[in-house]
């Protein structure tokens, strides 16, 4: 898990942003796998784990939280509502971060 600062009230925070994605996927790149799937990290799910892995998982935590009280809106999904469930899907996310992440460069 990396951690850097920045401030969200500075423009320069908008570069800062796709640094967790290219960092992300770096380390996926060399084997390591996210801490968990949250709002930031969901967009990586199906980088980290193949369709039957993750069918698995799904399966298995249907089985051990039937009613969803646990970690609810991570890693299965992003957990968030309008705009924000929008911009941290992953068919978003991802390609939006690559282009950012090229631009910052």
């Amino acid at each position: 898990m990396a951690t850097f600062l920045t401030d969200s009230r500075r423009k320069k925070y908008i570069i800062n942003i796709p640094l967790v994605a290219i960092l992300t996927r770096t380390a996926i790149a060399h084997g390591a796998e996210p801490y968990g799937l949250g709002l930031w990290n969901a967009a990586f799910v199906h980088d980290l784990y193949n369709k039957t892995r993750y069918d698995e998982l799904k399966v298995y935590k249907a089985k051990t939280d039937p009613n969803n009280i646990l970690n609810r809106g991570k890693f299965f999904n992003v957990g968030a509502k309008g705009l924000t469930s929008l911009v941290f899907s992953p068919g978003f996310f991802r390609p939006a971060m690559q282009v950012l992440g090229r631009r910052v460069r």
